[in-house]
């Protein structure tokens, strides 16, 4: 298998398990009713599949042929997956709370993006936000396995994510960015449906998760800001340091 065809896959394999990632990117995907596996599950067969990657890659090596596109896939492509996977290190499934880019907010901005008009893109829109509360009922559950491994985050950061899951719980629901698809689209079926989803589904999670955060979670939370305080603190911060520079 050539470079090219291992970075097709594992591009197409990625858009799969995380589709929301092609709507910060600006890349096309087939359907929009896809969200991403966020269970231990869903984890192991993300880094079964990076696990797989590294022998491939090294053993393709010596066949790139330097300054080609093909060589700088290759290059590409092992820096990602091997700062992947040294950033396991961080486990940060288990304290996935952050004010800057949390999921709470980036989906809100996909909500905004969500492409309606049609039967089919309105089918998908409530496929995919009918999976949401689920989504953040396993983010509590990440979260409580996290605290019982020794994880936790910041209780500055924690105070400033319920902040803002105050703010999005706050919004009539027509003002919610996740009845954003209805806004967008006057299909009477439609909205009223969108409506459903988020007043019985979607804030009900949220506030669960909010709940969680304030009660359970404040109190076990690390005082300090440093992720050395984690276990594994220190691969944590050297892995990430790979990473983001």
């Amino acid at each position: 298998m050539t470079i090219n065809e291992i970075a097709d896959r594992y591009y197409a394999f990625i858009l799969q398990a995380t589709p929301e990632v092609s709507y910060f990117s600006g890349v096309a995907i087939a359907h929009h009713d896809g969200i991403s596996d966020n269970s231990p599950q869903g984890l192991a067969r993300i880094q079964s599949v990076e696990d797989g990657l590294l022998p491939q890659l090294h053993s393709l090596a010596e066949q790139q042929q330097i300054g080609t596109t093909e060589w700088i896939t290759h290059a590409y492509l092992l820096q990602k997956i091997q700062s992947d996977v040294a950033l396991r290190a961080c486990r940060m499934e288990l304290w996935n709370i952050s004010q800057m880019g949390g999921w709470h907010s980036g989906y809100a901005q996909i909500a905004r993006l969500q492409p309606v008009g049609t039967a089919l893109l309105r089918a998908e829109s409530l496929a995919r936000w009918a999976k949401f509360p689920a989504f953040v009922d396993q983010e509590i559950i990440n979260l409580k396995m996290g605290l019982q491994a020794g994880y936790s985050a910041p209780k500055a950061v924690v105070r400033r994510v319920i902040g803002q899951i105050d703010g999005l719980l706050d919004l009539d629901t027509e003002q919610s960015p996740f009845f954003a698809p209805a806004v967008k689209d006057n299909n009477d079926e439609f909205v009223e449906s969108t409506r459903q989803l988020v007043e019985s589904g979607i804030y009900p999670a949220l506030q669960r998760y909010r709940k969680f955060l304030a009660s359970s979670y404040m109190g076990a939370a690390r005082e300090a800001l440093s992720v050395t305080e984690n276990p594994g603190g220190r691969e944590c911060y050297e892995a990430s340091l790979r990473r983001y520079t």
